[in-house]
């Protein structure tokens, strides 16, 4: 009974990765072109997810999204939370609040967690390839980038081979260090906070993987970052709603530690480079949704690092074939690199 429980909620959030790469699509028929992973401003920080809401039905919800961006922004057009829930209409609050059933994975329990006050959440995140991104730069490996619109024939590797979406868990309400849904920091892992940090910087993801003290939990001694992962559908930023094709699915998640983050009080940036793999509560592997529009199930054990690498050696790179394998390659949009989906 459990397990045919378990392959219904697996199918229904297939299903609904299904609708929002669909969604994309029509946004690209509309735009000609896929949405900014963040939109510049004045309405920055607009995830895609967020761009996609008339395309699954949500148009009033859309409507009244963009009004809280557009009146609610930071100096540097963010939207700006503190102001959009002490000034704002009932109605902008409740539009950032709601949770969409189509960005969420039913297998995942943590969306059923939210309180009244918290922001509307996702299951669903955006790919940016075989390398880590920086909040304020313009370069990607994969289909998504923060200030960045890719068309589709820029996808030079296929649109069948190239992962646009995948899940990632929910942060834990409770603050466990988890690995599903969990990001920690170091600067032993990831150095800085330079765009080009994983290229040519302190870069280290055996030390990543080695920050478990199990297969489902983090070391105790860990620094764990504030509750980011998959906690807000409207935020396109990298701790938020971003994915990348590094660790292989189902590994921890680790992020730069900074000494002046831009929000007080935190260790590390939202913006930051970090090792950000899809996750899921599915057994044996994780949804991802490719630019064709079709979906699939990606196993843990996907080859994830090339021929000759090593996890404390690697390196990411700004062109050429992926260094992490097979699932790297399903990252890139340009790698040419030969390698079906799985």
């Amino acid at each position: 009974m459990q397990a045919a429980r378990e392959a219904a909620r697996r199918s229904t959030c297939l299903n609904n990765l299904k609708q929002v790469v669909l969604a994309t699509h029509n946004y690209h028929s509309t735009w000609k072109s896929f949405p900014a992973g963040a939109s510049p401003a004045p309405r920055q920080d607009w995830s895609p997810l967020a761009k996609s809401l008339p395309f699954i039905e949500q148009s009033a919800l859309a409507d009244t999204l963009l009004e809280a961006m557009a009146n609610y922004g930071a100096s540097d057009g963010r939207y700006n939370e503190a102001a959009a829930f002490s000034t704002a209409t009932e109605a902008i609050k409740s539009a950032v609040r709601t949770n969409i059933s189509t960005f969420l994975c039913p297998s995942d329990p943590r969306w059923r967690e939210k309180t009244p006050e918290q922001r509307g959440m996702t299951n669903y995140t955006m790919s940016c390839g075989d390398n880590g991104i920086l909040y304020s730069n313009y370069f990607t490996r994969g289909v998504y980038g923060q200030r960045h619109y890719h068309g589709i024939e820029e996808i030079l590797d296929g649109t069948s081979n190239t992962i646009m979406y995948a899940e990632r868990c929910i942060f834990p309400a409770d603050n466990a260090k988890l690995i599903k849904g969990g990001v920690i920091y170091d600067s032993a892992i990831i150095g800085g906070n330079a765009w080009d940090v994983m290229i040519n910087g302190t870069f280290n993801p055996q030390l990543c993987l080695d920050s478990r003290k199990n297969s489902t939990e983090y070391k105790d001694s860990v620094n764990m970052t504030a509750d980011w992962s998959g906690r807000a559908f409207i935020v396109g930023l990298p701790g938020w709603t971003f994915c990348n094709m590094i660790l292989p699915p189902n590994s921890p998640s680790c992020v730069s530690e900074r000494a002046t983050p831009a929000v007080a009080g935190e260790t590390s940036d939202f913006g930051d480079p970090g090792i950000f793999p899809p996750t899921s509560y599915h057994a044996g592997g994780v949804g991802v949704a490719y630019a064709d529009g079709s979906i699939g199930f990606v196993s843990d054990s996907i080859n994830s690092l090339s021929a000759g690498q090593t996890w404390s050696t690697v390196k990411a790179v700004k062109v050429g074939n992926s260094p992490f394998g097979v699932w790297g390659a399903l990252g890139s949009i340009e790698g040419k690199e030969s390698v079906s989906k799985p």
